[in-house]
């Protein structure tokens, strides 16, 4: 029953989208936008060994009309639509190099409900140990991982809570290391932890979280993570501990 169903799902979308519906009026909706924009994410995203990158930088052009009812909460939309690109990349695994940015732009050439969406990496600064161009070979493309000050980015809180534990806080001020061993820079104690689990850095702007080969594996948000970009009221959890993030003091 489910596949006839998603069968006739998609075949309203797709009516929806073709020219003779415009006829109609219909209003585009901001969903229908996210789906354009999932469907670029899949169709640009690129594989490198071991992960799967994201583009993070999506252009939507829509008609003057569409663009029009859209002015009173455009910037709200493109901030809501960047949320969206975040969430998604976390749920199926992606890696965004860079914290999305989603930019409505108006195309004379487009008609009522037409959307083209173009999905790119946006250029990463050059460092003396990094290459700015992504190094791009058939369908493999490895971009250049480039950490930044923590002071250039605003700080955030881990709320730490332990099995057994009572809640401790710490404001993230550099890059940090998270485990089971006594050598790390925040020791948890968890038997579920892995003695090295993940680590925590300043990444373009954000705080990155990256998976060091834990046993366990780690989640955000419920979803399973290797890499990912931290936000205010994510909460991580790795073994039988959850880390909140909050903001910084």
């Amino acid at each position: 029953m489910a596949r006839p169903l998603m069968a006739l799902e998609g075949f309203f979308e797709r009516l929806l989208e073709r020219p003779a519906a415009r006829l109609f009026r219909v209003p585009l909706q901001p969903v229908q936008l996210e789906r354009r924009i999932d469907r670029a994410m899949d169709a640009e995203r690129r594989l490198s060994a071991d992960r799967t990158y994201a583009p993070n930088r999506y252009t939507v052009r829509l008609s003057s009309a569409d663009m029009a009812a859209f002015a009173g909460y455009r910037d709200a939309l493109e901030a809501d639509l960047a949320a969206g690109v975040s969430k998604r990349a976390r749920a199926v695994g992606y890696v965004l190099v860079e914290r999305p940015v989603v930019v409505l732009r108006e195309d004379g050439g487009l008609a009522r409900g037409q959307v083209a969406v173009e999905a790119a990496f946006e250029a990463v600064a050059a460092t003396p140990h990094a290459d700015a161009s992504p190094s791009v070979d058939g369908r493999t493309a490895v971009l250049p991982i480039v950490e930044t000050a923590a002071d250039a980015i605003p700080p955030v809180t881990l709320i730490i809570h332990e099995p057994g534990h009572e809640p401790r806080a710490l404001q993230l001020t550099a890059v940090v290391r998270l485990g089971r061993a006594s050598d790390n820079d925040i020791v948890l104690d968890d038997a579920e932890v892995s003695r090295v689990h993940g680590r925590v850095a300043p990444r373009h702007g954000t705080w990155v979280f990256q998976d060091l080969g834990s046993s366990n594996g780690s989640f955000l948000n419920g979803h399973p993570v290797t890499e990912a970009a931290l936000g205010i009221g994510d909460e991580l959890r790795l073994g039988g501990t959850r880390l909140m993030v909050g903001p910084g003091s």
